[in-house]
C-alpha cells in the first residue's frame, strides 16, 4: 500500500508551500532504523488528504544544514547515514536513462561533480525530475560555478 500512496500524493506537494494533513498518524521517530534525524515520523495512507495551506500567516522553516567536507564523506560510503554539502559545481553530464528492474519503466539520471574547500570533488547523482529539471539549470550555468547544497544525501560508491 506504501508505494501507491506515494504515487498518490507526491504530485501534490510543492517545495516551499505549506500542507493540512489530516487522516494520517504522528509518532515518535524510531531512530534505530531512520537515517533522517526527526523526532517525529508521519505516515500516510490511502486514507490521507493533503490540501494546500492558503493563509498568509504560515512561517515555514529554513532548512538546517551540517555540512560534512568532501575529503571527509569516506566513513559515510555505504552507511546509514545521510549528509549535507555543499560546493562549487565543476561539471555536469547530459541527462542518461536506466531501467528500473522492478517494473521495467526508464529512469533519467545525470551526474554533476562538485568541489569544496577542501580541494576534492564529488560525484552526485540526479535522478527523476531533478535530473531533467535542477540538472538542466545547473548544465546551463556550469560556465558560471553555481554552488550548490543538498541535504541528504546518501553516500555510495559505484564504479
Amino acid at each position: 500500500m506504501f508505494n501507491e500512496t506515494a504515487r498518490k500524493l507526491f504530485d501534490k506537494f510543492e517545495m516551499g508551500k505549506a500542507y493540512y494533513i489530516s487522516k494520517g498518524s504522528l509518532r515518535v521517530a524510531n531512530k534505530q532504523y531512520k537515517t533522517v534525524h526527526n523526532d517525529y515520523e508521519m505516515t500516510l495512507n490511502e486514507n490521507s488528504v493533503v490540501e494546500e495551506a492558503h493563509d498568509s500567516g504560515i512561517v515555514i522553516p529554513e532548512t538546517k544544514f551540517n555540512f560534512v567536507s568532501i575529503d571527509q564523506l569516506a566513513p559515510f560510503v555505504n552507511g546509514r547515514d545521510l549528509v549535507d554539502v555543499i560546493g562549487v559545481v565543476q561539471n555536469v553530464s547530459s541527462t542518461m536513462s536506466i531501467r528500473r528492474r522492478s517494473d521495467n519503466e526508464l529512469i533519467p539520471i545525470r551526474d554533476i561533480t562538485i568541489a569544496d574547500e577542501s580541494k576534492k570533488t564529488v560525484v552526485v547523482s540526479l535522478w527523476n525530475d531533478l535530473a531533467t529539471t535542477v540538472g538542466q539549470q545547473l548544465l546551463d550555468k556550469v560556465d558560471k560555478s553555481p554552488v550548490v547544497a543538498i541535504k541528504s544525501l546518501k553516500v555510495g560508491e559505484f564504479t
